[in-house]
């Protein structure tokens, strides 16, 4: 299946082949999910927050069982790990210079290098979303630990993570790495991994799909279902606002199908080449919300939130082979995000 991921890095001239036979489908998927999280950092008055949830569910969606453990570990660390290092510390050289040249406030220098360090929710704006490197990544190994692990051991690990989820404050006390939130976070990846299994029995029920959409629309709109910010722990409603995260991104895998189908071959090479950039852009998205004054209209910070960080990615394509595009934007054939 072109959806599955594969193990070992490509080589630039097998990216280029890769681009070619990626699922659109499931690209327009991970489209909707960057355009998602890049919208609810600039419009944070609306409930849209929460749902990079979608990503942990095509994670377990496109789960495949043949790496080990440890090849997972050198899969994920390459893929997530080293461009979350690489892009936390360039980005340190203008955060801490901005702070020195700025105004003067009651955050030491040193409590500040310490949160980065520590990361998770502790890392603020230029580094709002590098919580979500370090939560999938756990959520991916802890995931394939569970899958050789006994049935009841899976089962019972989900329980826990779902009362985990439902006393979040009290059980999610923000770990390192957003350890926690990965751990929890198994919940969305198992939700994919089963839908997977479930699909052809499914159908294709669009009509259906396209409803759970709008239940779940206003479901969140009325605040029935809270938001969702899982940097910090907070797991929304409980049960129900994970419910409504799985299955708005179940039903956006749906819907993307017709489209998917319907996208000229150009368009659907075009979506798939924006996706290919979804490590700079989830990473470097927040920088220009960082730099511009408060009185920017918040559509211009979108679209500059948007354009910053496929600039970048452009900047890299144009060198496959160089270490810089390995380490700070791993090739995506194997559909990073």
């Amino acid at each position: 299946m072109t959806e599955r991921p594969i193990t070992d890095q490509p080589t630039a001239s097998a990216a280029a082949a890769a681009l070619q036979n990626r699922s659109v489908r499931i690209d327009i998927v991970r489209l909707i999910g960057l355009l998602v999280v890049v919208a609810g950092h600039v419009w944070v008055q609306y409930p849209i927050g929460g749902y990079v949830a979608i990503f942990f569910v095509l994670s377990g969606y496109l789960w495949s069982a043949k790496r080990s453990v440890l090849e997972d570990l050198r899969y994920q660390s390459w893929k997530l790990l080293i461009p979350y290092f690489a892009w936390l510390a360039i980005l340190a050289v203008p955060y801490f210079a901005r702070a020195l040249t700025g105004t003067r406030d009651e955050v030491s220098l040193g409590s500040r290098a310490l949160d980065l360090l520590w990361g998770g929710e502790r890392a603020t704006s230029p580094f709002t979303a590098f919580w979500f490197m370090t939560a999938i990544f756990v959520a991916a190994i802890l995931f394939r630990v569970l899958m050789l692990a006994p049935r009841w051991v899976y089962y019972s690990c989900l329980a826990l993570a779902l009362a985990a989820s439902i006393f979040d404050e009290q059980l999610l006390v923000g770990l390192p790495f957003a350890v926690d939130v990965g751990a929890v976070a198994i919940l969305f990846l198992a939700a994919g991994h089963a839908y997977r299994k479930i699909e052809p029995k499914v159908g294709r029920f669009y009509a259906g799909a396209a409803a759970v959409v709008v239940v779940c629309g206003v479901l969140v709109a009325t605040g029935t279902s809270a938001r969702m910010t899982l940097k910090s722990g907070d797991f929304g409603t409980p049960v129900l606002s994970i419910a409504v995260a799985v299955l708005i991104a179940l039903a956006a895998m749906s819907l993307a199908r017709p489209l998917a189908n319907a996208l000229p071959e150009k368009a659907g090479r075009a979506i798939s080449r924006i996706v290919q950039m979804g490590t700079p852009i989830i990473l470097l998205h927040a920088v220009p919300l960082w730099l511009l004054p408060d009185s920017v209209p918040q559509i211009a910070e979108f679209v500059a939130a948007c354009i910053f960080p496929v600039l970048v990615a452009l900047a890299l394509l144009r060198f496959p082979d160089s270490l810089a595009r390995r380490t700070l934007m791993p090739d995506k054939g194997h559909h990073l995000l």
